[in-house]
């Protein structure tokens, strides 16, 4: 009866195509000219600050949630 057959065992060694370093890109030219470049971070930038506003409204909405729920908890509690 064989309980088991004989698997390689991995090792944490890499290998030699893992070791080798990265070549150098030369000659690598943008996708994008230089106007749309610039238009595209501009428009990031912009998308970046509205999503801190939602963040603004998000935190002002759990606030607002907190306090109904205090009310709605002090309600409760004169009732009994």
């Amino acid at each position: 009866m064989v309980a088991h057959r004989t698997l390689p065992v991995p090792t944490d060694e890499r290998s030699e195509k893992a070791k080798a370093p990265a070549t150098p890109v030369e000659n690598a030219r943008s996708v994008y000219d230089k106007s749309a470049s610039q238009l595209a971070w501009a428009k990031r930038r912009d998308d970046l600050h509205w999503l801190a506003d939602v963040g603004y409204v998000l935190s002002d909405v759990d606030r607002q949630i907190a306090e109904l729920q205090h009310r709605f908890e002090s309600l409760l509690n004169d009732q009994t």
